[in-house]
């Protein structure tokens, strides 16, 4: 019995922090959604693979627009022509992580290719598989992109939908160890401190081990 107690516990302590998480994530998604009112942040990290005759370039990374947050992931193959190098398609390029930041309204927004309709419920993406012109493709540049996209209101709508449950669970796991500690009936909440063996309202047995777990 002592091991179930202990197990319980557990798991109340385990919801308290799941809830905890939850309402500081609502914090966080309702400071990036004022923020990016005002700059567009992301955080990018790149990487260069190097194998016989090409580079490809990858990044992948999250950030946010005005109206929506985006995971997203690019990937751009150069071909075995050896006059093309990194540095010709991005000067100044480093590998690494890397903060980007500019003023709202300098870059357009992330184009959708989902359906329309989603756009609706607040999601979408965008998929592409191509060059980015007809003179780098003739000489092997490729690349594709995947952008996932959840608006700023869907976000904040399901932190705060699982904020409310995971508190509301947690409060309803808890309200028989907190009643007993207060003196309550566990099951009613009736006063049973001139009977604390059985509740004269509801007629629900208190056990001494329930009673040493509320204390303790």
């Amino acid at each position: 019995m002592r091991d179930i107690h202990m197990s319980t516990r557990v798991r109340h302590q385990l919801l308290a922090v799941f809830a905890l998480l939850s309402a500081l994530a609502t914090i966080a998604f309702l400071v990036l959604w004022i923020r990016s009112q005002f700059a567009i942040d992301a955080l990018v990290y790149h990487t260069q693979i190097s194998i016989p005759g090409a580079y490809i370039l990858r990044t992948c990374g999250a950030g946010a627009d005005r109206r929506r947050i985006g995971l997203f992931f690019y990937e751009e193959r150069l071909g075995s022509d050896p006059s093309i190098h990194v540095h010709d398609v991005h000067p100044g390029f480093t590998g690494g992580w890397s903060y980007q930041h500019q003023p709202a309204g300098t870059a357009r927004p992330w184009p959708t290719t989902s359906p329309r309709w989603l756009g609706y419920l607040g999601i979408g993406w965008q998929s592409t598989n191509a060059g980015d012109s007809v003179s780098w493709t003739s000489l092997g540049y490729r690349k594709r992109s995947m952008v996932l996209m959840i608006d700023h209101w869907l976000a904040l709508f399901i932190s705060l939908a699982t904020t409310a449950a995971a508190w509301r669970g947690w409060n309803r796991m808890t309200l028989p160890t907190r009643r007993a500690r207060r003196g309550l009936c566990m099951k009613c909440g009736y006063d049973i401190r001139a009977t604390p063996n059985r509740c004269p309202e509801c007629g629900a047995t208190v056990t001494p081990l329930a009673t040493a777990d509320a204390r303790g």
